[in-house]
């Protein structure tokens, strides 16, 4: 079974980075190739003089631009700009493609109650991966255009990977018992990461946060209303 499932996740590596070495560069991985002018809307017409991104600093130049003109996404654009301004696409797709078998795992974790675990089922596995695929209407934006990846499949990854900590302490209390430094300094960056990646998933992070701390609350009440009652 560990073997099947191993095997399901090559075959999906495989399938996505065949499908990120067909997708070319779009729109804005062309825009974002360039020093974003103040005053340029995005994918508006750069100046004749608009020079090619050559740095780090023109990377979180550009950064800056988009936070005060277009939105506060910051963190996905950053990583791509930072990884990929030099090497281009044909080194983009690997990773993309980690990114992409990385959230089935995760997915996979957290519907095992938040167990990491390298045995897999892998049928679970399969039908996953064909819910991501085929019931999202925007795959091509979402998951393989480099900066609509970027925002969305690899902040989801982020998102998802600071939720498996709570799922797991929802059902083994013991889990986040050790309260250390490297564990707490790790969950504010994460938790940072998770709160900056995208409008429209913030907000449902928070609900589920609460419902996890009304659960907690709940399950502490009914412990001493069992102590009292004994």
């Amino acid at each position: 079974m560990k073997n099947k499932g191993l095997f399901v996740l090559v075959l999906i590596f495989c399938f996505m980075y065949i499908l990120n070495c067909l997708t070319p560069m779009l729109n804005e991985d062309y825009f974002s190739a360039f020093v974003w002018p103040e005053g340029v809307p995005n994918l508006g017409i750069l100046p004749d003089n608009a020079r090619r991104v050559s740095s780090v600093a023109d990377v979180f130049e550009n950064c800056r631009v988009y936070y005060q003109t277009e939105g506060g996404r910051v963190p996905g654009g950053l990583l791509v700009g930072l990884l990929f301004w030099d090497l281009g696409k044909s080194y983009f797709n690997p990773v993309n493609t980690v990114m992409m078998t990385v959230l089935v795992m995760e997915i996979y974790w957290l519907s095992h109650e938040g167990k990491i675990t390298f045995s897999f089922n892998p049928s679970y596995l399969f039908w996953i991966f064909f819910c991501l695929w085929a019931f999202n209407g925007s795959f091509i934006d979402t998951c393989l255009w480099m900066s609509g990846s970027s925002n969305y499949l690899w902040m989801i990854v982020v998102v998802l990977a600071f939720l498996i900590p709570y799922v797991r302490n929802y059902y083994d209390e013991k889990y986040l018992q050790k309260d250390t430094l490297r564990l707490n300094a790790g969950m504010f960056l994460i938790g940072t990461l998770a709160g900056w990646s995208n409008e429209t998933t913030i907000c449902w992070l928070i609900l589920v946060l609460f419902y996890w701390l009304y659960m907690c609350k709940k399950r502490i009440v009914c412990k001493i209303g069992k102590i009292l009652a004994f």
